[in-house]
């Protein structure tokens, strides 16, 4: 059986654990998905498999990962991150200790367990001239390499994964998503991502639009998207071969 341990920045994404301690990792009964959580159901559903029957999915609360984080000594390196680059270090140790959290589990889970962790990759203006989902997966690729795991994947939208969902649902869906990518993440923009998924969406609730098929992953071309898929995909292919 497959399972997979998530981990997002809040409710908004993968979801949550409402009244859970932020220090445990919790399975399907306490786990509340959210819509990007929905979004890689649909993903995996084409391998045969889903995350949200029960015992298939786990969560881990990136707060639980920043305990782990703040634990450990500023002075420890990973190779492939520069000095100086302490976000993307940052990136790589919470995919590494995903990764611990993710072995753990193995044994509950009675089989192998993807590690999908999630974090939007661009959400201030200062810095939309600047492309950084690439340089945040590929450190987060680091991390899971460095504990010698290969079934972990980074999900990371650019700027935001507000950018994914309006693919879909803008005015003429599906069409020049990559564009998405080039503008601001920041909620100080006066049309910022937030606001226009907002509008793109209207009274429905986001996770009801994912659930009813609207948003077709199948479609969605954008560089941030493809990556994580594609990962995902080879990570998913390789298990089965197995």
């Amino acid at each position: 059986m497959i399972a997979f341990l998530l981990s997002g920045e809040g409710a908004s994404d993968f979801g949550g654990a409402p009244g859970v301690s932020v220090e445990d990792v919790v399975g399907f009964d306490s786990f509340d998905p959210g819509p990007l959580a929905l979004l890689l159901d649909s993903l995996v559903k084409e391998f045969g498999c889903s995350l949200l029957e029960r015992d298939c999915v786990y969560f881990a609360s990136r707060k639980s990962l920043k305990k782990d984080l703040d634990g450990v000594s500023p002075r420890i390196k990973l190779p492939g991150i520069k000095d100086g680059a302490r976000e993307m270090l940052r990136y790589a140790r919470m995919a590494l200790f995903l990764a611990r959290k993710a072995r753990e589990l193995e044994k509950d889970a009675g089989g192998s367990v993807v590690a999908v962790c999630f974090h939007d990759a661009d959400p201030d203006s200062r810095q939309k001239d600047e492309p950084l989902w690439e340089k945040v997966a590929n450190a987060m690729l680091l991390g899971f390499d460095h504990e010698g795991y290969s079934l972990g994947v980074p999900m990371v939208p650019q700027p935001t994964s507000e950018a994914w969902f309006l693919c879909a649902l803008k005015q003429t869906p599906y069409r020049d998503c990559a564009a998405l990518e080039r503008l601001s993440g920041s909620r100080r923009a006066p049309d910022n991502l937030k606001k226009r998924l907002k509008e793109a969406q209207g009274r429905a609730e986001l996770n009801d639009i994912v659930l009813d098929g609207s948003v077709d992953h199948r479609r969605i071309d954008m560089p941030s998207f493809n990556a994580f898929r594609e990962r995902l995909r080879d990570v998913l292919s390789g298990m089965l071969r197995r």
